[in-house]
């Protein structure tokens, strides 16, 4: 991923670690959904060209959110884009997982940052068709993420 240097967008997270799980590894090219089978949530999965390297560097270059009152010294969650979709992490301590973010679950002022990104890199088709994507949901899956 490169930082054109675009005001606001380009944080370095140096303290996060990457701690994957394997929930979210995908088996496909491109990130997407899957329902679990045993409690019938969607669950993100990371494409899987996604190396433990490549997801440290998402991590490192990520932007950082906390929503208003959150008092820990760590972002609340940390946002980037790859091949046009957006990726959140969230953890304890300094230990993160991340997985591939429903639309509705962006904060906007990241949404525009990422789509930002998203356009440096060449992605904002993609990053915008996944915007506007239900990823498989239905009326049922309202409140359930």
């Amino acid at each position: 991923m490169t930082k054109r240097g675009r005001q606001g967008t380009s944080r370095r997270v140096s303290k996060a670690v990457y701690a994957g799980k394997s929930k979210h590894h995908g088996s496909a090219p491109r990130a997407h959904f899957e329902r679990d089978p045993e409690d019938g949530k969607m669950v993100g999965k990371c494409a899987s060209g996604v190396s433990q390297e490549l997801a440290q560097q998402l991590l490192e270059d990520a932007v950082p959110y906390s929503s208003p009152g959150w008092r820990k010294g760590r972002p609340q969650k940390l946002f980037n884009v790859h091949q046009g979709v957006p990726y959140r992490a969230h953890g304890a301590g300094n230990r993160y997982h991340a997985f591939p973010e429903l639309p509705e679950n962006i904060p906007p002022q990241v949404e525009e940052a990422l789509r930002n990104r998203a356009e440096d890199a060449g992605d904002v088709e993609v990053f915008d068709e996944w915007m506007r994507s239900d990823h498989g949901r239905d009326e049922d899956d309202v409140g359930r993420f």
